[in-house]
């Protein structure tokens, strides 16, 4: 029987560079070495199944899976994250501050509304293509987290409560995950 028929709605965390089951502290970081931990879902019986058909595809050399255990966490960022995203980001934040005040002032009074500022931003870029616009909106999806308003909170979320994805992933693609 699968673990998952016993359980339902239980994730972990694991350490990628420990390569163990751990407890983050507050920011989600590895205690031991600092790495970010990443939250490990359980599965359904059905994901289960497909999980150990895969395993056994693998196993019999039929299928060959790309892995990430001799990747570096500089190598991974330096092909999934933009350093140029949020230097142009910070820029646009320092020069905010000069032209309209400070975000606590803005956001934090609700003088500003975060969300709907953003919503014209991408509104603009679907228009124009200009992707300043997406930076713009990613500075005001930043403040509307530093000042969320009354009922709005953070929380780690699993995989079962994504927002979703539009397309195929690669990793998703003939059901290998």
């Amino acid at each position: 029987m699968c673990e998952s028929e016993k359980t339902k709605n239980v994730s972990y965390y694991y350490c990628p560079n420990c390569k163990c089951e751990v407890t983050p502290n507050y920011y989600e970081y590895c205690d031991f070495c600092g790495s970010a931990v990443i939250t490990v879902d359980t599965y359904s019986p059905e994901e289960c199944r497909r999980a150990f058909e895969l395993l056994d595809l693998v196993n019999s050399g039929k299928v060959k899976l790309s892995t990430a255990k001799d990747k570096t966490t500089s190598d991974v960022i330096s092909s999934e994250y933009s350093e140029e995203f949020d230097r142009l980001r910070k820029n646009r934040m320092e020069v905010s501050f000069f032209k309209y005040g400070s975000a606590r002032d803005n956001y934090g009074s609700g003088r500003v509304d975060a969300i709907k500022t953003l919503e014209l931003c991408v509104e603009k870029f679907k228009k124009t293509g200009n992707t300043e616009y997406l930076v713009d909106a990613a500075n005001y999806a930043m403040l509307r987290f530093m000042y969320p308003l009354t009922g709005e909170y953070f929380k780690s979320t699993c995989s079962n409560e994504s927002a979703g994805i539009v397309g195929t992933p690669i990793n998703m693609e003939n059901n290998l995950l």
